[in-house]
């Protein structure tokens, strides 16, 4: 696996979502955050942020908007929430993992 590919990638992400939305953490999950991601793998991200939610846009679809059209050779994948839903939710298997095993890349 390319650590510089994914590096480059990673900080071109972050600039693009980080320009005018309040990300407040960005944590690196999956394979990737574990060190055995491999070639076909792809990056998995969470992003704790204040977004304004409506009922039309969720922040996850809020930061696909940010980030669909960049040129990556990894394929992201990428969940937002807020961060009162990320302290206080705590009957999620998968933020249990995240919370165990991500590292955070990004923290404002």
């Amino acid at each position: 696996m390319d650590q510089k590919a994914i590096s480059r990638e990673l900080s071109l992400f972050i600039s693009r979502v980080t320009a005018d939305l309040p990300i407040r953490q960005i944590i690196l999950f999956g394979s990737f955050a574990k060190n055995n991601g491999r070639y076909d793998s792809d990056i998995d991200l969470l992003m704790v942020g204040d977004f304004k939610i409506n009922a039309i846009k969720d922040p996850t679809r809020i930061l696909y908007d940010k980030y669909h059209d960049l040129e990556t050779k990894h394929e992201l994948h990428v969940i937002g929430l807020n961060m009162d839903d990320y302290e206080n939710i705590n009957d999620s298997i998968t933020l249990a993992s995240i919370r165990n095993t991500g590292k955070v890349i990004f923290s404002s």
